[in-house]
């Protein structure tokens, strides 16, 4: 994402780094992060684009709930098919 920019914006790396670099609070402490605000005109808010700061720890005791694949409420029937199950 940062050599994109670099790219586009004709810098370094490193310039868009600095630039972009951040520290948001999260619950699980504070987190690095690229974000970017663009403050807009009126009783609009301000746009937040941010990259990173998601805490990536496991969750051990994480309980998998797997929904049940939906079923077709009716079966498209081709000649092949009729024959198939005619045998």
């Amino acid at each position: 994402m940062l050599k994109t920019l670099a790219s586009k914006h004709r810098s370094t790396v490193t310039k868009m780094a600095l630039k972009y670099k951040a520290t948001i609070d999260t619950p699980d402490g504070p987190r690095k992060c690229f974000e970017v605000i663009v403050e807009r005109g009126g009783e609009k808010k301000a746009l937040v684009a941010r990259f990173g700061g998601i805490p990536l720890n496991r969750q051990r005791t994480a309980v998998m709930a797997d929904r049940e694949p939906v079923k077709p409420n009716h079966i498209s029937t081709t000649e092949l098919v009729k024959r198939l199950l005619a045998d």
